[in-house]
């Protein structure tokens, strides 16, 4: 079974106005995360890969249960931290635990971070807490293969608190696990969370799937405008495509969600490399969203609705009238290739890009192939190098002002750069 991850890079636009916004790069100087179910539970390890262009140091603390590491980096590379599983593990449902992973540094880092056991593995970018927000909905894909042995399954997501005294309404699509029963779909319900605080949901049957689930920090007492959240969602395992006459393979998903504030309206989508095919999930936080695909209508959705595509062979531009969430799927093993296993990966509107970031390519769980899918305006595809190369690029057949490149590389930091008004990046290894 080969193991597919994949992480998207671009900067983040976070619009507080209709006159006012604000660019908040993915870099920064302090972070919050969680170490979501991994259907292998604490036998699951976390790895943290840290990077900057320039020489710098930092630490990493789960505060709550007293553990943490220092770390040192130099410019232009890439450190990791291993996150210790019994330490930060959350297995539970509809529980509140001490196991926030707080990364603190004296410059500006990029901070991905990656989940992986026994060939199922995930990595997401990791955004600084100035990028997170107050209300997030849910992306995910239902459960589409079964638990074995002490082996737990589940659509889940995970919140984590940045400050104390931090109230949050949840309205989950599906039904969430409690201690008994179950919170029910389409009921709102609320929790409470101190700084470093971690709750996680759980969906408790195969097929259910909580994606457009509405997370909103309730807004009360004189600090209120200060309290956010960074949220994250996907899978413990999940098989993805539903191909017959294949063995099923399931992988976790992983990925930090961006918060609604800053959504967009234009998206591009580049199918992985090596692969017959990816899907899309277009998730809205309004009434009357029309979703565009490559020009043609595709779906008008309502608020926490979303559309998800059929089988995508081909580059996509994504246009939508409000702005929304698109994650972009990978499907089990052979079902839509020869290599790659079950990934997901929030895309990046276009308008939200960086100029100059250092990624890692991870070799482990049997990662043997590494690609990055570079996205930009045509007009500015010259000035774009990695590790000081050119590459070549191909225009979007419904976009051709905007070009894609699926470059090869080795495991290991590679270095992106350009002029003009930046490129999106995706990252993945199978």
């Amino acid at each position: 079974m080969n193991k597919f991850k994949l992480i998207c890079l671009a900067a983040i636009t976070l619009a507080y106005s209709a006159l006012n916004a604000q660019d908040i790069s993915s870099k920064g100087k302090e972070f919050w995360l969680g170490f979501m179910d991994h259907s292998n539970g604490t036998q699951a390890k976390m790895d943290l890969y840290i990077t900057s262009d320039s020489a710098t140091t930092g630490t990493v603390y789960i505060d709550g249960q007293s553990w943490s590491t220092t770390f040192s980096i130099t410019a232009d590379s890439t450190t990791l931290v291993n996150v210790p599983s019994t330490t930060a593990h959350v297995a539970c449902s509809d529980c509140i635990e001490d196991k926030g992973i707080r990364i603190v540094t004296a410059k500006p880092v990029a901070v991905y971070a990656h989940i992986h056991r026994n060939f199922r593995s995930d990595a997401t970018l990791v955004l600084p807490t100035e990028a997170t927000g107050k209300t997030y909905r849910v992306a995910t894909w239902e459960q589409e293969s079964r638990s074995t042995g002490s082996e737990r399954h589940r659509s889940q997501f995970m919140i984590i608190a940045t400050s104390d005294d931090t109230k949050i309404n949840i309205t989950p699509t599906d039904n969430v696990v409690k201690t008994s029963g179950n919170h029910p779909a389409g009921t709102q319900y609320s929790i409470t969370l101190d700084k470093g605080e971690v709750y996680q949901g759980q969906a408790p049957d195969r097929y259910d799937d909580l994606t457009g689930t509405l997370i909103e920090v309730i807004d009360t007492g004189s600090g209120a405008s200060c309290k956010k959240i960074a949220v994250f969602s996907g899978n413990s395992a999940t098989g993805l495509g539903k191909c017959p006459g294949f063995i099923q393979s399931s992988d976790n998903l992983y990925e930090q969600l961006y918060p609604v504030n800053s959504w967009g309206k234009d998206f591009l989508m580049v199918p992985t490399k090596t692969r017959s095919y990816d899907y899309l999930r277009v998730i809205a936080h309004q009434d009357k969203t029309a979703v565009i695909m490559n020009g043609n209508f595709a779906a008008l959705l309502n608020a926490g609705e979303f559309y998800t595509s059929g089988q995508l062979s081909t580059p996509q531009y994504i246009q939508t009238t409000k702005p929304t969430t698109v994650a972009q799927f990978q499907t089990m093993d052979r079902c839509g290739g020869a290599d790659g296993d079950p990934s997901m990966t929030i895309i990046s509107p276009i308008q939200q890009t960086l100029k100059d970031v250092v990624v890692y390519s991870s070799e482990y769980e049997a990662i043997t192939k590494n690609y990055i899918n570079v996205m930009m305006k045509s007009s500015d595809t010259s000035t774009f190098t990695i590790d000081n190369n050119k590459v070549s690029f191909t225009p979007f057949i419904a976009a051709p002002f905007y070009s894609y490149s699926q470059i090869t590389v080795n495991d290991g930091f590679q270095h992106l750069k350009s002029k003009g008004d930046g490129f999106v990046a995706v990252a993945y290894g199978m």
